[in-house]
């Protein structure tokens, strides 16, 4: 490392975290990487869930180069092979984090609370650029501490921190943040994709499944395959929309990836043909009730049905709680920092086909913070593996001053294809 390069905090070691630590390390930048839980922690979330992109397209030529570095003896999976979130843990993500570039700057069980600056100056006008930024940490005794840095990257993602099921994008009535925790069996009221195999589902359970995106084809097709075994069991499933004359979600024509077609298929058959689900579209959720045994679920078209197991889809947006003392500027559609939201409105609806638009998009308003990989994206759920790395390429080009830099083409992986 260079003692005359500006010190890096970044926040959140997910993947696109990881691989912005091994960025700034190949570059000699001294860093200081935080995490609240585990490495991978929302990746762990979901690692039961086989992935549509295949390894190539969810590692950099960076990584595999650490890894190898660091056990020439590790076998890659091949760039075409598709693999399930825990493959993608054990064959590259967890070996990563263990690297020799990127271990010694992970601090694990440290939250960050608070994000500021080393000066009272709070407003517009005043310069900020020069102070260094003043971050709060919390390690897993819960002591608190100050740390500082000259640059911060917020990889911290969006996946922890779920919409409201709500219509109109608020909670519905009795629907509040810390629901499940009020629920005598947390396990029936679900976010994101669980694991549904584990849990012990009553005799005759009824499941709601609310959302319309590939998560929720997910669940659907796990309840399916639980109902396969179960008969009995019965579900609904609420959608805003209609999605396309074919079902819930749109099939993309000539689809790149064949597992996300598979999957949109699939589920678009068990919500037209099924005798045991139910698609109800076009309706909202407006309130929730929490009956002694069961969830009483009010809809937008006035219908009101119980459900013992709740599963909300509804998408999720980064916490930018964190952020509330630095001054960014923030859309209004997305919740993401504006430039990045503005460059991406006339982006393709498939996430395939976006591409980073530059080190212009990447700034926020405030001097020498990056806010990057899902939670840039803000509620929009475009955002592709391959794409955190092109903003990483994009922020160290900022950083570094330099147009021309780019590590991932300079460094080409030993991988077969």
């Amino acid at each position: 490392m260079h003692d005359d390069l500006p010190t890096i905090a970044i926040i959140g070691a997910g993947p696109i975290g990881l691989e912005a630590t091994l960025y700034a390390r190949y570059l000699g930048y001294p860093v200081t990487l935080f995490e609240k839980g585990d490495t991978a922690a929302h990746v762990r979330e979901w690692e039961h869930v086989p992935m549509f992109s295949p390894f190539g397209m969810n590692s950099s030529s960076l990584g595999i180069s650490a890894i190898q570095a660091q056990n020439p003896s590790h076998v890659m999976p091949e760039a075409d092979q598709t693999h399930t979130g825990k493959e993608w843990i054990d064959q590259y993500l967890e070996p990563l984090a263990k690297s020799d570039l990127v271990r010694p700057c992970l601090r694990a069980k440290n939250r960050v609370l608070a994000v500021g600056r080393d000066t009272a100056h709070q407003r517009p006008t005043d310069s900020r650029e020069d102070a260094p930024f003043r971050i709060l940490v919390s390690d897993e005794t819960e002591t608190q501490r100050i740390e500082h840095a000259d640059i911060v990257i917020d990889t911290s993602g969006s996946w922890g921190h779920p919409n409201p099921m709500g219509m109109g994008n608020i909670y519905a009535v009795g629907e509040s943040p810390d629901l499940k925790e009020q629920l005598p069996d947390k396990t029936k009221l679900q976010r994101g994709i669980p694991d549904l195999a584990k849990l012990e589902i009553s005799k005759g359970a009824r499941f709601a499944i609310i959302g319309s995106g590939f998560s929720a084809a997910t669940n659907v097709l796990q309840l399916k395959t639980l109902q396969e075994h179960s008969p009995d069991i019965r579900g609904v499933w609420l959608t805003r929309g209609r999605g396309a004359a074919t079902g819930p979600l749109a099939v993309l024509e000539n689809d790149a990836l064949p597992q996300r077609d598979a999957l949109a298929r699939a589920a678009n058959a068990v919500a037209n043909d099924s005798s045991w689900l139910e698609w109800k579209p076009e309706v909202e959720v407006t309130e929730i009730q929490c009956l002694e045994e069961c969830f009483q679920l009010t809809l937008s078209n006035d219908e009101q049905i119980e459900v013992e197991y709740l599963i909300g889809n509804t998408g999720s947006t980064g916490d930018f709680e964190m952020l509330s003392g630095l001054q960014i500027h923030r859309c209004y559609v997305s919740g993401g920092p504006m430039a990045w939201a503005a460059s991406m409105a006339d982006a393709s609806s498939d996430c395939l086909q976006q591409t980073s638009p530059g080190p212009e998009a990447i700034k926020t308003t405030e001097p020498n913070c990056f806010i990057i990989g899902s939670k840039a994206y803000g509620n929009d759920p475009r955002f592709l593996f391959a794409t955190g790395l092109q903003q990483i390429r994009d922020v160290f080009k900022v950083i570094a001053e330099r147009d021309t830099l780019d590590l991932y083409a300079t460094l080409k992986p030993n991988l077969s294809t």
